[in-house]
């Protein structure tokens, strides 16, 4: 019996998907960063406070609630441009 070894097309097609996955992985891991960080510094400033920028403190939860594929930062920007007619 032979050894089967992967063909060539196989091998590129492995570390192609093997690319992607690191770069996944690398773009989740920097979303968290960007989410702690926005964590550490809306976090403290009051209703008032967010609401000067356009923010409620729900918005907060709900963008870092979001799937690691969203970016927080664009979902909080979406809501302050929707919420900036209102006020």
């Amino acid at each position: 019996m032979t050894q089967t070894q992967f063909d060539q097309p196989s091998r590129v097609y492995l570390r192609i998907l093997f690319v992607r996955l690191i770069g996944s992985c690398r773009a989740s891991v920097a979303e968290m960063h960007t989410r702690r960080n926005i964590n550490k510094s809306l976090g403290k400033l009051s209703s008032r406070h967010l609401r000067d920028v356009g923010l409620i403190p729900g918005d907060i939860d709900a963008a870092n609630s979001a799937s690691l594929s969203q970016e927080a930062v664009t979902d909080l920007g979406t809501r302050v441009q929707i919420r900036s007619g209102n006020w």
